[in-house]
């Protein structure tokens, strides 16, 4: 009889013995798991929970609140290299609130004024026009990696208004502090702003120097010996808001 025959034999025999030993001792293999407990049922029932949503450390500041539609408030961007391509896309807000100060007879003209605002910008969102939404594109895993964005340790960015001032062409000059990995620097840019009863409305188009940042990821004025493939450090933002009254 062969080596592998014998082998056959064994495996056979092995399990026949532990069958016997098994129905000896009054072991049952296939007997059912004992039913969990109530409280084990509630533990491993219970589903995963969702992350909570962005919030500004505005909430609950009084006055007249309104609350920024997701749905109908945009923020699209622009890079570009020194020579070649131009790249677009847009990031997503993650919450918004525009706070005014109540208003009576000793208000100038009846306007109200600025309690507070603040919006917060889902960074991880961020995408390239034109992409495969299922494949990023090279540009866009660069901007997402932590020589750029690094979205993974720096999820959100903030912007908070401190002053808005009327021109005399009807815009404002919008000023805020805007915080990117941790980092926190003052701009300023004219607006478009629409305020009525119910809503606020705002457009806006300005550029952030992205070195202020901390962003140096292949700066020509950072790193000389880029040539053409050096990326500029003014990064473009288009903005348009839309806040409903709470």
């Amino acid at each position: 009889m062969g080596n592998l025959s014998l082998k056959l034999l064994g495996v056979i025999g092995a399990g026949m013995v532990l069958a016997a030993c098994n129905s000896l001792l009054g072991l049952n293999t296939d007997q059912a798991s004992p039913e969990p407990t109530p409280q084990e049922t509630a533990q491993t029932s219970q589903p995963d929970s969702a992350p909570a949503p962005a919030t500004t450390s505005l909430e609950g500041t009084a006055g007249i609140s309104y609350q920024l539609d997701l749905s109908q408030s945009t923020v699209t961007w622009e890079a570009r290299r020194i020579v070649g391509a131009e790249h677009t896309g847009t990031v997503d807000m993650a919450a918004g609130l525009i706070v005014l100060e109540e208003t009576d007879e000793s208000t100038p003209s009846g306007q109200p004024r600025l309690a507070g605002a603040e919006f917060v910008i889902d960074v991880t969102s961020l995408n390239e026009a034109g992409s495969d939404p299922d494949s990023d594109s090279i540009f866009e895993r660069d901007v997402k990696l932590n020589n750029f964005f690094d979205v993974a340790s720096f999820p959100n960015s903030q912007f908070v208004v401190t002053s808005v001032e009327p021109q005399t062409d009807g815009s404002f000059i919008v000023t805020g502090d805007l915080t990117i990995k941790d980092q926190t620097h003052q701009i300023s840019f004219p607006a478009q702003i629409e305020l009525s009863e119910d809503a606020i409305t705002g457009q806006a188009t300005f550029e952030i120097d992205r070195t202020r940042w901390g962003i140096t990821f292949e700066s020509g004025s950072i790193f000389q010996n880029l040539g053409d493939r050096a990326i500029e450090d003014e990064v473009e933002f288009t903005v348009s808001i839309t806040a409903n009254r709470t």
